[in-house]
């Protein structure tokens, strides 16, 4: 099967969601809370208007597994249960540094919550370089990562 990108559109919006409250994912997010259609949907709307914002699915043959987004040249993703660890991750990161080049994006960011291994491993296979650790409560929270396109 082929991956591959296509542009979010408003049709996307309710799987995007449903992927971004599934356990696993919620506990890579920042934000760990279930959201809401309502929530959602509003942040949604910013993201089209936000000139800095730019967002995928993507896509595995016909089938929509993930999100991708970067958002003033912060990279963040998601795949469906089922999709993770099969090496699809690399192969979709290279299709996003493609984006990200024709969009004039020179360098990306990722912050990478630090019991998040695979998110990590993969940053780091895909080129992106470790740049700092950030401390919440004392304790270490995430990986600032960056790779220059």
């Amino acid at each position: 099967m082929r991956i591959s990108l296509r542009p979010v559109t408003q049709r996307d919006w309710k799987s995007i969601l449903e992927m971004r409250n599934e356990p696993q994912v919620r506990s890579a997010c920042h934000d760990t809370s279930i959201i809401i259609y309502n929530t959602h949907r509003e942040y949604m709307k910013k993201l089209d208007t936000n000139p800095d914002a730019h967002q995928w699915v993507i896509c595995y043959g016909d089938e929509v597994i993930g999100h991708v987004k970067i958002i003033a040249g912060e990279l963040g993703y998601m795949l469906k249960k089922g999709f993770r660890g099969k090496g699809l991750g690399i192969k979709f990161h290279e299709l996003v540094f493609v984006e990200a080049k024709i969009l004039g994006i020179k360098k990306l960011k990722d912050t990478i919550k630090v019991n998040n291994n695979a998110s990590l491993n993969l940053a780091l296979k895909t080129g992106f370089v470790s740049k700092e650790l950030i401390y919440k409560d004392g304790k270490p929270y995430a990986h600032v990562l960056e790779k220059i396109l």
